[in-house]
């Protein structure tokens, strides 16, 4: 990790062999540091790594990226009808912001059935219904909104933070 912060030009995440760990010690060190390029490029890197809902939350709030914390807000208030935010999950991102996810959700399910009359049928050359995309794309749609609306106050501290990380 600390490897990366000694002075060496660099600009291609990929051309890296850090590991997801090491690029995320990597960010957390260049954010506390305030080392902008250094930063920029971890991000890059680990805009490719895969990240679970909750780290994107937790890591966003920690590292000021609000792009990562509307990701893993949007994620877990779209997570299927049979899965619920585990008490774990619910610790880790309190208390609050999951009563919040869980009346998003509960607005999407209750909204669902009422979607039929957005959606078009398929056209007569097609061989596979849009009908359920369509459903499903206004709902992930209505809850991109919905997260937005709710985590706003949030939102817009973060990214009022993040700005600091942009400029030199």
């Amino acid at each position: 990790m600390t490897s990366n912060l000694y002075v060496r030009p660099f600009t291609n995440p990929s051309n890296s062999n850090l590991t997801k760990e090491e690029w995320l010690s990597t960010l957390t060190l260049a954010t506390k540091w305030r080392y902008l390029d250094l930063r920029k490029v971890a991000l890059q890197a680990l805009q490719k790594l895969r990240r679970s809902s909750l780290e994107k939350v937790t890591l966003g709030r920690a590292l000021k990226i609000s792009k990562w914390i509307l990701e893993g807000y949007q994620e877990l208030a779209n997570i299927d009808d049979t899965t619920s935010i585990t008490e774990e999950q619910a610790a880790t991102i309190g208390w609050e912001t999951t009563v919040k996810l869980q009346q998003i959700r509960e607005e999407r399910l209750r909204n669902r059935n009422n979607t039929a009359a957005f959606t078009t049928s398929s056209p007569a050359s097609s061989d596979t219904p849009t009908t359920s995309t369509t459903i499903f794309n206004f709902s992930v749609r209505k809850v991109e909104k919905s997260v937005e609306d709710v985590f706003k106050d949030e939102l817009t501290k973060i990214r009022s933070q993040e700005l600091e990380y942009s400029k030199k």
